[in-house]
């Protein structure tokens, strides 16, 4: 959860990065963007709607070329990885561990949600930053299946994803 709140910290500083932008636009949208963030940090349901929307914004941003070493180290740890090496080599890792997570994404919907083990199940959302710290079969399957929404409908970057997990892991199960 502390990681998951510092990438939702991430998300707060970027966006105030966005508000001093010269863009009329793009200080609204980063107004909206702090907002959100406001409500996602006192417990506000985040939908896939909701992420989809922001996700515009950070398209540049939010990309792991892009990103400080603390954001890398964060990320690698929020998933499941060792967090030591370079910059370089933190970013390999967490490309290629979002490609493994991508293909997976794949056979999953293939297969389907319904079809995996409990145990396949929990360990689908592990991977994928999200809590599986239960045994809700019914919780585990709509998280993987918002993730899968996000992956594989409406083409978010890997690196977003992963952040969209941030937003939604400090609430319930």
């Amino acid at each position: 959860l502390e990681i998951a709140r510092f990438l939702q910290d991430t998300v707060k500083v970027m966006a105030k990065g966005l508000k001093q932008s010269r863009s009329g636009y793009t200080r609204e949208k980063a107004d909206k963007l702090y907002g959100f963030m406001k409500s996602v940090r006192s417990g506000a349901q985040v939908t896939n709607d909701d992420i989809v929307k922001f996700a515009k914004l950070f398209n540049d941003e939010f990309t792991l070329d892009h990103i400080s070493r603390g954001q890398l180290a964060n990320l690698c740890k929020f998933i499941g990885l060792a967090p030591y090496g370079t910059d370089t080599f933190l970013r390999y890792q967490l490309r290629e561990a979002l490609r493994n997570i991508k293909q997976d994404d794949r056979d999953i919907k293939q297969e389907g949600v319904g079809n995996l083990s409990l145990p396949e199940l929990q360990g689908a959302c592990r991977a994928r930053g999200m809590r599986a710290d239960h045994d809700d079969r019914g919780a585990l399957e709509t998280q993987l299946k918002d993730w899968l929404d996000l992956s594989l409908e409406r083409n978010l970057p890997s690196s977003l994803l992963i952040l969209s997990r941030a937003f939604t892991i400090t609430t319930g199960p």
